[in-house]
């Protein structure tokens, strides 16, 4: 009979493992799945590992890159508005 270690080495290749996340300045306990790549996700629901459709994955790779654009303009505005409050404040534009 296998013990656990040589059981876990040789016939599992995923896990669900639980890693530690800092959210909202709070530790959680997050359950996530150890398969490489982007095409899979745990169900919280059942704690199992599944699949991502390709077509869901396409989706999400588009949303991406749309929420990306935004976040850039978003921060150049910022930028520009920081200058501006330090050149009122300091009396100079960095």
């Amino acid at each position: 009979m296998l013990s656990f270690a040589e059981f876990h080495d040789e016939e599992l290749e995923e896990a669900v493992v639980v890693k530690n996340r800092i959210r909202g300045g709070k530790r959680q306990r997050v359950k996530v799945s150890s398969k490489k790549g982007k095409g899979w996700t745990l169900d919280r629901k059942t704690g199992r590992e599944k699949r991502i459709s390709p077509s869901d994955l396409k989706k999400m790779s588009i949303r991406n890159k749309r929420g990306a654009r935004k976040k850039k303009g978003k921060a150049a505005m910022t930028a520009v508005k920081q200058r501006r409050s330090n050149a009122k404040r300091t009396g100079f534009a960095r």
